[in-house]
């Protein structure tokens, strides 16, 4: 009896440093997962704090742009031939020349971008984006943004008010294509058609015999102001983007000071 007691208390003492031994394993796996956690989190607040660092020059960036004169096209070209082929964005620029309506094209459907607004009440907030190749002097060409129309005034009044025939001075903003993402299907043009889902600026300039201003560069004007007498930024039939719309971001800086905080 006295033997089995003595294994008895053995086997408890046993059970009970491991036990032990595997609760303070546990507490200390917990310690670091949590550990691991809170640097994990301030990490990711510290990107959110770094993103909003970035996000706030790129506005003031963008005021600087937006308040200097606007650069001739050609020279601004000239500047950017250090850059990689394809990078044109964000340069104000103006540029004259003459469009050519054969080729142009309508991009969407798509909805009215925000704080844009018709001069007349009414109409729908989903329409078309014209992008239409503008000829310069010597030849060589430029896509052009000129603007938004509502779907119900493609045709008609639009088409008769907002295509002038004569030499037009544009003032915009250089920006880049669309290429199609991952989410988006294949995509092509139905043959005959003006209506383009997104703006592939390579397949375009092959369909409509662009002749580039430099070779390799892809990009579009898009107009925000026009010596002309066509509708512009208020007219009921086309409108463009303000240029304050150049210093909004989906994700603004106060959003991602909210993110850091949460994280």
């Amino acid at each position: 009896a006295t033997a089995a007691k003595r294994v008895f208390h053995k086997t408890n003492r046993r059970m009970f440093s491991t036990s032990v031994l595997e609760s303070d394993a546990g507490q200390a796996v917990g310690f670091v997962f949590f550990l691991g956690l809170t640097g994990y989190m301030a990490n990711l607040g510290t990107w959110q704090l770094q993103r909003r660092d970035r996000k706030i020059k790129m506005i003031e960036d963008r005021k600087t742009l937006l308040q200097a004169a606007p650069v001739p096209l050609r020279e601004y070209i000239g500047t950017q031939q250090e850059s990689p082929p394809g990078d044109f964005e964000l340069g104000k620029v103006s540029v004259t020349g003459k469009f050519d309506y054969s080729r142009q094209i309508k991009l969407g459907p798509r909805q009215m971008s925000k704080g844009m607004a018709f001069g007349g009440s009414g109409g729908s907030t989903i329409g078309y984006y014209l992008i239409t190749p503008m000829i310069m002097s010597d030849g060589t060409e430029v896509f052009v943004n000129r603007g938004f129309v509502q779907q119900n005034r493609l045709e008609g009044e639009c088409r008769e008010a907002d295509q002038p025939n004569a030499v037009v001075e544009i003032v915009g903003i250089t920006a880049k294509g669309e290429p199609r993402n991952a989410l988006t299907k294949a995509w092509m043009p139905k043959e005959g058609s003006d209506i383009w889902q997104y703006l592939d600026l390579s397949l375009l300039q092959k369909m409509t015999n662009f002749k580039p201003l430099w070779p390799d560069t892809e990009f579009v004007v898009e107009a925000f102001e026009s010596n002309t007498t066509s509708p512009g930024p208020g007219s009921k039939l086309i409108v463009r983007k303000d240029q304050s719309q150049y210093l909004s971001f989906p994700t603004e800086p106060l959003t991602h000071l909210a993110y850091s905080v949460t994280w």
